[in-house]
């Protein structure tokens, strides 16, 4: 349960609701990088002690993926009205929410139960047409998507073979005070045990592994373990990388993205694969 200190430090005015509510209006102006923008904005919110950056970061992406629930069930759009919607969500009383606002009047109750009887298609926050497309496509698994696709993702590792496998790995991280288990996807697949700061362990900073969701290691794991090999739409390199780390190689990966192309060249160097870039 979350600590009512914290929920109505939150509600209030100060540091936890201003750095909140500035990063979530910051992802609003930007939706096709807003999580990007929530990383580091939250990285520089040197203000939030380490409970309190957590928190804001759990509520923005919470807010992200729910707001056109709270839309409906609040009656308003204004991004105030879902951040403090959110926390009576959470477990702050109604009442106290309504002491900290002074706009139009809020039913701050229906939140409460919020995800209750919510019809599908607004629970997904997907625009209408699309969530059409869904149903057809998925018909009576269409519920399980969009509760699976709202539901907070697993931190998930691959090991990189160029330095260890998935057994070291865990025991390194162990040492280091990070706690996981293997993962189902493939051999090389680590989950993370709640919450690590990962990029500020000595086994990140010496390329024993990379942060890959288990879907991308999968694909990356029907390529063949022989070289050379061609990645035509790279990005930051991820399923390049764990291509090149299985034994093929080298590897040329391209993109449009110059930018895209320099993190893979850093995040190659530090892994010690062959890998190119054009």
């Amino acid at each position: 349960m979350i600590d009512q200190r914290l929920l109505a430090k939150a509600a209030g005015p100060g540091r936890v609701r201003g750095i909140g509510m500035e990063l979530y209006r910051a992802a609003l102006d930007d939706p096709h990088h807003a999580g990007r923008v929530l990383h580091e904005g939250l990285r520089r919110a040197r203000a939030l002690h380490s409970r309190e950056r957590r928190f804001v970061g759990d509520v923005l992406h919470d807010l992200i993926r729910y707001g056109p629930t709270l839309d409906r069930a609040l009656e308003q759009e204004d991004p105030r009205v879902r951040w403090l919607g959110w926390l009576v969500h959470l477990g702050l009383p109604p009442d106290d929410v309504a002491a900290h606002w002074s706009g139009p009047s809020v039913p701050w109750e229906r939140a409460q139960a919020l995800l209750r009887g919510v019809p599908p298609s607004v629970l997904s926050g997907l625009h209408p047409d699309i969530y059409a497309e869904l149903e057809r496509s998925l018909g009576d698994a269409t519920l399980d998507f969009v509760h699976a696709s709202n539901a907070r993702a697993s931190t998930v590792l691959r090991a990189n073979r160029r330095r260890t496998d998935r057994a070291g790995l865990i025991r390194r991280l162990a040492a280091e005070g990070v706690e996981t288990r293997p993962g189902p996807w493939t051999v090389d697949a680590v989950i993370v045990e709640g919450r690590a700061n990962l990029v500020g362990t000595q086994a990140f900073r010496e390329g024993w592994f990379e942060v890959q969701d288990g879907g991308s290691q999968a694909l990356a794991a029907l390529v063949p373990e022989r070289g050379p090999g061609l990645d035509l739409c790279a990005g930051a390199g991820g399923k390049t990388l764990a291509v090149a780390a299985r034994g093929a190689g080298p590897v040329l990966a391209t993109d449009v993205r110059r930018g895209a192309l320099a993190e893979l060249r850093r995040r190659a160097e530090r892994a010690g694969t062959p890998t190119q870039t054009r």
